[in-house]
C-alpha cells in the first residue's frame, strides 16, 4: 500500500525556518548520536509515542554519499551541512512518526504533532511557541482532523440545498 500524498511538505519547510535561530551546530556524528539518545531518553515522549520508543534510538549515519538529511524507521542520515539541532530534531521526528503511525504522509499532521512535542522537549518553550505560530501562519496541520458526522436531518437538508442549487444552474 502506498503512503498518503505529502501535501504540506513545502508549507512545513517554510514554517520550520523559524527554528534556525534556536539551533546550534553539532559537529561530530558522536554529538548527533548523543542528541538522538537524549530525545530517546525523555519520559514524556516515551509515554506519548510508546510504539516508536519500544525499540531503541535509530542508527546515525554520517551522510557520506548523499546530499540530503533523511530520517527513516531505523536510521537517520546527517550530512555535514545538516549537523544542526533543528535538522537533527526534524529527522528524529520522522523516525518517531514512522514507527508510531501506520502509512502516514511524511510531513502530515502526525509528523507535525511529534515535531512540536520534540521541539518543546529539546529546544524549549520559546522555540515551541515560534514553531506553533509559524505552523498556524503557513497553514500547517498538526492536529488530527475532526470527522464531521451528519444527522439524517442535516444530510436531508444538504441534499435539498444541492437540488435547489442544481436547478438554479440549469435555469441559467
Amino acid at each position: 500500500m502506498s503512503r498518503p500524498r505529502d501535501s504540506q511538505r513545502s508549507k512545513l519547510y517554510k514554517a520550520d525556518d523559524v527554528l534556525h535561530e534556536f539551533a546550534s551546530m553539532v559537529t561530530t556524528v558522536g554529538e548527533v548520536e548523543n542528541l538522538v539518545a537524549k530525545i530517546w531518553s525523555i519520559k514524556r515522549l516515551q509515554e506519548l509515542y510508546p510504539r516508536a520508543f519500544r525499540s531503541g534510538p535509530p542508527r546515525v549515519k554520517d551522510g557520506r554519499g548523499t546530499r540530503i538529511a533523511r530520517g527513516g524507521e531505523s536510521y537517520i542520515n546527517i550530512p555535514l551541512w545538516a549537523r544542526k539541532t533543528d535538522i537533527i530534531i526534524h529527522e528524529a521526528c520522522h523516525t518517531i512518526s514512522m514507527r508510531e503511525y501506520d502509512r502516514i504522509a511524511y510531513h502530515g499532521w502526525e509528523f507535525c504533532a511529534v515535531y512540536l512535542e520534540v521541539t518543546l522537549s529539546i529546544l524549549g518553550e520559546d522555540a515551541y511557541s515560534a514553531l506553533l505560530k509559524s505552523f498556524r501562519k503557513h497553514g500547517v496541520k498538526f492536529k488530527k482532523p475532526v470527522k464531521r458526522v451528519l444527522t439524517e436531518e442535516q444530510r436531508a437538508a444538504l441534499v435539498a440545498r444541492a437540488a435547489v442549487a442544481r436547478a438554479a444552474r440549469k435555469k441559467d
